[in-house]
């Protein structure tokens, strides 16, 4: 039986209304699926047309030589040994170079990392890999999805998020810069008008002083009789505005909005921003990103996630390559506690485990508001999950605002997304069904039957605890039965390689940002 790829990323669909259907959408691969949280069931899966060329070929060829013997009268047509046309020798030096996969699917990407979805459940953001576009879509009722628009960023996206009031995608990119770009494109936006100035000629770098070989000075000589002219520098055709910049690559985005007083109706937007350099930093939002409220310095190693408890949202929960979480007071830049993750339960202590093998890939904030038993104890609860390891670390505020870590619970894969399934404690946790537990390199030996693809949590108060219990869903078993899509398997040792590489790079990108020299001095 094939592996086949598990969901790198999750997000629920809440629709408001008692009549509102709930969806759960996951990215695998390059595919994004809606599936029905009640049974299962894939409503949509997007880009639909994405077909295997060979499948075809095998139709058609089935047809050619099934001509003829329809009355089982003639024969079948006998085959003539014909020379490959050109295109068919390209198609065979394709495969040999191991590229027929992508030109099969016809696709700019081979992984969507990032979605996220409105409140009101209607719409649904991504963003495609390799192209850097971020892709709005519309959820109808029945779970299809529609692309609205596609609009490719300079630099690759990192983070994106939505503004408060649900009109502008807040994206910050490799590069260090943060973009604000509506949700819906407006047809009335038109371009800047291009400067008309004139091109000014390049001036090599070279010279007769430093050429010396004849091919290396004729080639200077044809520069400059060519006289070579800058090329012109255009920019997005769409609306994009910059907002602010770091010198270092963003990490994560948060929007904010922060009353202005305690109790006070009026609000002030503000945007949070984490690098790769261990800050983080806050901002005053749209129109004045320029004013620097905070900053809230603390970490030793990358930051990865950035989470504002909506039952608290002075409060910030930060981590990233540390083996602890650290408490703000974000507004002020105050740091109030930095509490341990429990890595090593309650056999090995957590100063004993090695720091550099942390890498936060979630923080999840898991509101109580509609289930009294549990607000009683607490308003809500904060899971954090690791990259490459099978448990998921739960935490609750205590009665003096500090951050209590609880048990760990365990998973069968390691974790690689999160999602609240409503505001009761129920959750669903995407792992990973190819890799061993504990492991990012090494693939198991035989897949799973079923393959695993999800898992439901739900907490319950027991004392002054909360207990996290796994769920028999029935979402959980209709996925089970109908998966993603089978993982390509080769025979070759060199493309097996190639593609567990491939798989490992997209479902585990987090612990890359630690900079490894800077840690072992």
């Amino acid at each position: 039986m094939p592996f086949q790829h598990p969901f790198q990323c999750i997000q629920c669909i809440q629709r408001p209304g008692a009549q509102g259907q709930n969806f759960l959408v996951g990215a695998a691969g390059p595919k994004l699926y809606v599936l029905d949280s009640t049974a299962g069931d894939q409503l949509s899966v997007w880009p639909s047309n994405i077909e295997s060329e060979s499948k075809k070929d095998n139709a058609k060829d089935t047809e050619s030589h099934d001509h003829g013997n329809v009355g089982g009268n003639e024969p079948p047509e006998k085959k003539r040994k014909l020379s490959p046309t050109p295109q068919e020798v390209k198609q065979s030096e394709r495969k040999a170079n191991g590229s027929e996969k992508s030109q099969d699917s016809k696709l700019a990407w081979s992984t969507i990392p990032i979605i996220t979805a409105s409140k009101s459940g209607e719409h649904v953001v991504a963003v495609t890999g390799e192209d850097k576009c971020i892709r709005v879509f519309k959820v109808d009722a029945s779970g299809a999805l529609s692309q609205l628009s596609e609009r490719c960023m300079p630099k690759r996206p990192f983070s994106i998020v939505l503004s408060t009031d649900e009109t502008a995608i807040i994206c910050g990119d490799k590069f260090g810069d943060v973009y604000s770009l509506p949700l819906f494109l407006r047809e009335d936006y038109k371009p800047p008008p291009k400067k008309n100035q004139p091109a000014q000629p390049v001036q090599p770098s070279a010279s007769t002083l430093t050429v010396h070989t004849k091919r290396n000075l004729q080639a200077l000589e044809q520069q400059l009789k060519l006289g070579a002219k800058t090329s012109e520098k255009t920019g997005p055709a769409f609306e994009l505005t910059l907002l602010l910049g770091h010198v270092s690559m963003l990490t994560d985005v948060a929007f904010v909005d922060l009353p202005v007083k305690s109790g006070a109706a009026s609000s002030r937007p503000y945007i949070i921003t984490a690098d790769r350099d261990e800050h983080i930093r806050v901002s005053r939002g749209p129109p004045q990103t320029h004013v620097i409220q905070s900053y809230c310095l603390g970490h030793t190693a990358f930051v990865s996630r950035l989470c504002v408890p909506p039952w608290d949202v002075s409060t910030l929960i930060s981590g990233g390559g540390d083996d602890y979480l650290l408490v703000w007071r974000w507004a002020e830049g105050k740091l109030l506690q930095k509490a341990q993750l429990p890595l090593g339960g309650e056999e090995v202590a957590a100063e004993k485990q090695s720091a550099p093998e942390v890498a936060v890939n979630g923080i999840l904030p898991v509101s109580f508001a509609d289930n009294d038993s549990l607000r009683s104890k607490a308003p809500g609860a904060i899971v954090v999950t690791l990259e490459g390891i099978p448990k998921l670390f739960p935490f609750v505020f205590g009665s003096d605002g500090k951050l209590v870590a609880q048990t760990p619970v365990d998973l069968l894969g390691n974790a690689l997304g999160m999602a609240s399934l409503d505001v009761k404690g129920n959750i669903i946790v995407s792992i990973d069904c190819v890799h061993e537990p504990g492991s990012t390199k090494e693939q198991r030996r035989t897949a799973d039957s079923p393959q695993k693809f999800l898992q439901v949590f739900t907490a319950s108060a027991e004392q002054e605890w909360l207990s996290w219990t796994e769920v028999d869903s029935s979402m959980v078993k209709g996925v089970e039965k109908q998966g993603t899509f089978d993982l390509a398997a080769s025979g070759e040792e060199k493309e097996m390689k190639k593609d567990a590489q491939a798989l490992t790079s997209t479902l585990y990108s987090i612990g890359n940002l630690r900079k490894w020299g800077k840690e072992e001095d």
